[in-house]
């Protein structure tokens, strides 16, 4: 009811009697003073709720015993307090104290434990920790399975939390799937007119919503509306909520008549229910103006913007960021309607109040003073264009007598077209263009026909050699890209006389070897020209020649037995020496000439076979069996890898895309889309942005600046204004612009294409952040990507151990027939590599990108089963280079690979961080290769990088041949540090650390009581909150044993306790029975009653063989049956444990619930 006065009076009634008839330190005072700080604590006054919890809490430490439940009560709710403070850490550690008391007294099954694993989710998920949040949301489900089928509402809370989490973090598969088993549960369990029920549908929607599943959220909104209106009066504000959702949709699917009706309506019960000053009602008053303003009518939305600064100022203040947020949008609409000097005024009293309320590099601010900027141009524009007709009319009027008016042209801020409508043009001049590549179509409409279609596009350098004569392609090249001021050369010891190459940059003599040796390393900007003499500069070349600004070395000989010195062989990026410095001089000249000419020598293929091979040399192997690139797009597309979206911008649609709802996400709203790209986990989107230059140009900046664009494509009405154009291509996602339809979809697909390949053949990388773990009493907690690292690593390290499979040779058979364009060929290259053997499977590995891309496509999908599909090809190529001998010194080697920007971003923020490739990672030692394969790459707009490793002697390393050296699959390597050369190449420097690892496996040993083999890896996976990576690899075990294996009894164990922790009592005993009828057929156990403890069940035979507590499997059966309300069934079980047992006080414990058991039938 809220009346905390009335409840205050009535607690401080009580706590007074009771502080006359009690003595002091009695647990009912105790009692007294937590309820009065629960109330305190609901009206928000957090400090006075604090002073009467602890006043409870001291009176329980002293009159209770240090293990009583209502001690851990009192700790978590102060925990709680702490946590509606925000003062995280304290809750954390309140919690803690609550639940080593509960592990004390072994309440693992206490309802009230589950709260507290609630509790400690809802903190970490306060703390955006949403790993966290999720594990301990699963345990309180956990917890609540076990106690049955009276806590249902419970569990459908666990569902819900956990379904927000996954939410959160953008895994929206998993929170629909959780959403739903809530929904489902509270279907079963409430009324069909509850309001909980509504709430369930409402989740379920919202996720759609954010997925832009526009019809689905739709759907389960209405049924959520539906429960409300029959169950609330009209005007209950869990109705204005739905009202609210649903115009939401309407809004995103612009009908905005529909939109209208829902926000009305939700306006109505803001104004009956809510306070003035109330954030739903300013949000419903927004609402209406947005569509409003999406309708163009102006003067509508202007209304309700000003109603929203009117109630602003009343009931709040001059100063709340809602005013600014209301004048800005004021301006916008004034801006729309070319009434500039108004919408200039407004943004400006929006401006001074975001200054005065927000930080310098707010979004906000900053776009607010983009959209002044952007004003001011325009109305430059406008004064010019003008002046421009007053003058031509003036030279009119000097050979006619005629009178002449100047007239005012209003310009609308966003488009150049306002006399076109979006209706669709179905005609045969402008045809429905279709895509099969990624299964889309696109249908012009009138504003497009209304145009002169003209066939141009300017396209940065990607993709040069897809173009041809025909496209009439202007191609964009970066200003600046001949500018000598990056350039220096560096002379050591040489006569400032002899070197004339003033014109090329600049000059520095240096005649100290430390001075020399400093200048170098320091440099981070400048393309380095070093020019020595041999005979003074043996100490220097070999510290600085790989610094990733020098481009070459020339060296000065004034002999023959300097130029045959043997350490200037070594060093290869001296490519000669000189006998003169005439010579010296034309090579410099020569070299940075050729330079400044960019060069895009090699088509898209040749860059990604270099960059696979590692190498300039073409391989004979390379094309044996070529790719069927529809099937491995189709295949990106079905795992959600690529998804296309598509903004619509200002008021005019140009065309309409029709398509897969996976493949496509389409929006006429830029905040919309924002929020989309911000939410969404999907991370190659291609992005098209279609619309009048101004509208483009408003927009665009918002979308780029989020990152989630893998490129940009520009479609415009027109490129008649040459300075935006020329603005929109300074944006570094941008692609290109275009004025055709078809061919900007053709680009589309043709750089789908092309990302398609290039996944195929960059590796999968994963970074173990090694400072961001703990070990505490819940064991590990290790973030999510942590989970999957170290889930990686240990199954990489029992790669040998693990059983054959001819199932999951098919699979791969499967995929490579399916990836293949010529089956027969493929197949007959299937058959070679397993006749091969493993020297020559090495060989294909390195030089034929076949199966490496089969492998990458399998392990894109980041699902556990896709390591068991090429299991038996990663361990036969394996086993051949752990045999290999490791390198007697230690070298340096390079790897060049192509990138993405989230990837590189990643590194960025993980220096000193572990990094595994799951890969056979293939290096060379030459550096000029590695640079020349990395420039082509970053000549052509793509982003490359060059992994500089440095490799300790008696570092297992393969040597492919004189050049290239290969590393086992998942090698671990410590990131250095990264840093961007002039070039526009990044350099990142790894060291092996491959027995960094070490210790975290020891540490898991520890926590689960037995070594990692093929047997006990599911148990690790568990632990690793990976169940169903667990339930897949006990599956794989089952599948794989004859079934007399004296394995078996311990794998059905195993999955009978995985499936009891996860609350599906019934297969966990189902299970139980498998584990002690298999125990039958195989040899009988020796130690039946060994010590048992939940995770670490095993102590290890063999490789092969794990004792089984066979009286404990008794035990969890009769559990089962005893919550079941069987208790004959649970009778049987415990006298089967008793006669096994012969510890005498297992056996006394088994009498016990005998006994207890026999008290119930």
């Amino acid at each position: 009811m809220g009346e905390y006065s009335k409840a205050l009076e009535y607690y401080d009634k009580s706590l007074r009697i009771r502080e006359k008839a009690l003595p002091p330190t009695h647990p009912n005072l105790a009692t007294s003073y937590s309820c009065i700080g629960g109330v305190y604590s609901n009206m928000g006054e957090y400090s006075t709720a604090l002073e009467y919890y602890e006043k409870s809490h001291k009176i329980y430490e002293i009159s209770l015993p240090l293990t009583h439940p209502d001690l851990a009560s009192s700790y978590s709710c102060i925990g709680g307090l702490y946590s509606s403070m925000g003062e995280y850490s304290k809750a954390i550690e309140y919690y803690q104290k609550a639940f080593e008391l509960y592990e004390k007294v072994q309440l693992t099954d206490h309802p009230d434990l589950a709260h507290l694993y609630k509790n400690i989710g809802l903190v970490y998920e306060a703390m955006s920790d949403y790993a966290k949040a999720l594990s301990f949301y699963k345990k309180a489900l956990d917890v609540r399975r076990k106690a049955g089928t009276a806590n249902l509402s419970e569990i459908a809370t666990s569902y819900n939390n956990i379904g927000k989490v996954y939410n959160n973090m953008g895994e929206y598969s998993s929170a629909v799937s959780f959403y739903q088993k809530a929904l489902e549960v509270n279907e079963k369990t409430l009324p069909s007119n509850h309001p909980d029920l509504a709430t369930s549908y409402d989740n379920v929607g919202l996720v759609y919503f954010t997925m832009a599943d526009y019809q689905n959220a739709l759907s389960y909104y209405k049924k959520g509306v539906e429960i409300r209106q029959n169950a609330l009066s009209p005007d209950h504000p869990d109705l204005e909520k739905s009202f609210n959702n649903i115009g939401g949709v309407y809004y995103s699917m612009s009908m905005y008549s529909n939109a209208l009706i829902f926000y009305h309506q939700a306006l109505e019960i803001c104004k009956k229910k809510l306070p003035p000053n109330h954030s739903d009602l300013l949000t419903a008053y927004n609402n209406m103006a947005a569509v409003y303003e999406r309708m163009d009518e102006y003067s509508r939305a202007l209304r309700f913007y000003e109603k929203v600064a009117e109630t602003v100022k009343e009931n709040l203040s001059s100063d709340h960021l809602e005013l600014a947020l209301a004048l800005n949008n004021i301006g916008g609409v004034y801006h729309k309607m070319g009434e500039y000097s108004k919408a200039l005024s407004f943004y400006e009293r929006a401006l001074d109040k975001y200054r005065s309320t927000l930080p310098p590099k707010h979004p906000y601010l900053m776009q607010c003073d983009k959209n002044i900027t952007l004003l001011q141009s325009q109305m430059n524009e406008n004064n010019k264009t003008t002046n421009q007709e007053a003058n031509s009319s003036l030279n009119q009027s000097s050979k006619s007598t005629d009178t002449f008016v100047i007239q005012d042209q209003k310009h609308s801020i966003f488009e150049d077209t306002g006399h076109l409508s979006n209706e669709p043009a179905y005609t045969k001049s402008l045809p429905t263009y279709c895509n099969e590549l990624i299964g889309m179509s696109f249908q012009p409409t009138k504003n497009y026909s209304s145009s002169s279609r003209q066939k141009k596009m300017i396209i940065k350098h990607k993709h040069l050699s897809t173009l041809s004569p025909a496209d009439n392609a202007q191609v964009y090249s970066r200003p600046g890209s001949d500018n000598k001021s990056n350039i220096l050369i560096v002379c050591f010891g040489i006569d400032t006389s002899s070197i004339l190459l003033d014109s090329y940059g600049q000059i520095e003599y240096v005649q100290d070897e430390c001075a020399c040796i400093a200048r170098l390393l320091s440099t981070t900007d400048e393309r380095v020209y070093f020019i020595a003499s041999a005979s003074n500069s043996q100490n220097i070349i070999p510290l600085v020649y790989d610094h990733r600004c020098i481009e070459q070395i020339y060296l000065y000989c004034s002999n023959d037995e300097e130029k045959n010195a043997k350490w200037i062989s070594q060093i290869p990026i001296i490519q000669s020496c000189y006998a003169s410095f005439s010579e010296i001089n034309s090579a410099v000249s020569k070299d940075i000439e050729s330079m400044l000419v960019e060069s895009f020598a090699w088509s898209e293929n040749e860059l990604l076979r270099r960059c696979y091979t590692q190498t300039l040399v073409d391989s004979a192997k390379w094309s044996s069996v070529s790719l069927n690139i529809s099937n491995v797009v189709h295949n990106l597309i079905s795992n959600g890898q690529i998804r296309i979206v598509v903004l619509h911008c200002g008021r005019h649609i140009l065309f309409q895309a029709t398509g897969d709802r996976s493949v496509l996400a389409e929006f006429y709203d830029s905040t919309r889309c924002s929020q989309y790209l911000v939410a969404t986990d999907v991370r190659s989107i291609f992005f098209i942005i279609a619309g009048g230059i101004r509208s483009v140009m408003h927009d665009l900046q918002a979308i780029t600046t989020l990152k989630q664009a893998y490129t940009v494509y520009v479609f415009l009405h027109s490129m008649e204004q040459n300075d935006m154009v020329q603005a929109i291509l300074q944006y570094e996602n941008v692609n290109g612009l275009f004025c055709d339809i078809e061919a900007v979809f053709t680009r589309v697909a043709e750089d789908i294409k092309f990302f398609a390949e290039q996944s195929l053949y960059t590796p999968i990388s994963s970074i173990f952040a090694s400072s961001n773990y703990t070990i505490d009493k819940f064991g590990f907690n290790f973030l999510h990507e942590q989970n999957k690292f170290v889930a990686s690593r240990l199954f990489t390290n029992i790669l040998q151990q693990i059983p054959s499979s001819n199932y999951y040779q098919e699979r791969l058979h499967d995929r490579c027939l399916t990836f293949a364009e010529n089956q027969s060929t493929c197949e007959s290259a299937l058959k070679q590599v397993m006749c091969h053997t493993v020297d020559q499977l090495l060989d294909w590995i390195v030089n034929a990108p076949f199966l490496t891309a089969i492998m990458n496509s399998l392990l894109q999908q980041q699902a556990f089963n896709s390591l068991l599909d090429i299991r038996q090809l990663i361990a036969a190529v394996d086993q051949n280079l752990i045999q290999q001998s490791a390198i007697s010194s230690s070298l340096v080697v390079y790897r060049v690979q192509l990138i993405q920007a989230h990837d590189l971003e990643r590194i960025k923020k993980s220096i000193d961080q572990l990094i595994a490739f799951h890969t056979f990672l293939l290096t060379t030692k030459n550096i000029l290769t590695a640079r020349e394969i990395a420039r082509q790459a970053a000549n052509s707009e793509l982003l490359a990088i060059i992994f500089e490793i440095d490799v300790p002697a008696t570092t297992p390393i393969a040597q492919f041949d004189e050049d290239r050296f290969i590393f086992r699959f998942g090698f671990i390597f410590r990131i250095r540090s990264i840093n961007l050369a002039p070039d526009g190449v990044w350099h990142a420097q790894l060291r092996c650390a491959d027995s960094n690892f070490e210790f975290i496996q020891e540490q898991l040993e520890i926590q689960l009581g037995v070594q990692v083999t093929w047997l006990t890896f599911g148990n690790y996976l568990r632990i690793l909150n990976n169940s169903d990576q667990a339930k897949s690899y006990y599956e794989y075990l089952l599948k794989m044993l004859p079934d007399n294996h004296e394995a078996l009894p311990s794998i059905y164990n195993n999955i009978g306790l995985m499936l009891e922790e996860l609350g599906d009592r019934e297969e966990a005993s189902k299970y139980y029975k498998l584990s002690l009828d298999s125990m039958k057929q195989t040899t009988s156990n020796t130690n039946h009653c060994a010590h048992h403890i939940r995770y670490k069940v095993f102590h290890q035979l063999s490789e092969a063989k794990e004792t089984v507590n066979r009286c404990k499997v008794y035990e969890k059966i009769a559990e089962i049956h005893q919550r079941r309300l069987e208790p004959q069934q649970a009778l049987e079980f415990y006298r089967k444990a008793l006669e096994q047992t012969v510890d005498p006080l297992s056996r006394l414990q088994f009498e016990q619930k005998i006994q207890e058991t026999l008290s119930l039938v």
